[in-house]
């Protein structure tokens, strides 16, 4: 009976880690007021600054990572193939690169909080010691 249970929790606790809240982050010492459109802006390669003039340095999650595609669902308002497509297409008129990529949360959080001028995500369940949430989706 103590397994029948295990079976029927299991796929409540998936569906639960696949809809995880997103948290935006930053250097602590970042203070520039990152808005929505920021936020779209940087990570879509509009824009390489924050709002006080300082260069801006977007990190991603791996592709096949499930934060990656609830941040750009939530945050960007597009789906990974979506996402996929607008960046090929940029890539190969040549008007955008695409924002590094790093492995997991804390490779995201390790680099954010050496690097002044970095923006990333994590999940926001995730310890963020060391860098500042900004925006949580």
């Amino acid at each position: 009976m103590r397994h029948m249970k295990l079976v029927f929790l299991l796929p409540l606790v998936l569906i639960q880690q696949a809809y995880a809240d997103i948290a935006v982050i930053v250097h602590p010492e970042n203070k520039s007021v990152i808005n929505q459109d920021m936020i779209q802006n940087l990570f879509m390669g509009r824009s390489h600054h924050f709002s006080n003039g300082s260069e801006a340095t977007p990190v991603n999650q791996q592709d096949n990572s499930s934060v990656r595609k609830e941040f750009e669902l939530k945050a960007l308002g597009r789906a990974d193939y979506q996402m996929k497509q607008y960046w090929s297409k940029l890539i190969f008129t040549g008007k955008a690169v695409p924002p590094a990529i790093l492995n997991n949360d804390q490779d995201i959080i390790e680099f954010v909080s050496e690097h002044k001028d970095a923006i990333g995500y994590i999940n926001a369940q995730t310890s963020s010691q060391g860098v500042k949430i900004i925006k949580v989706y």
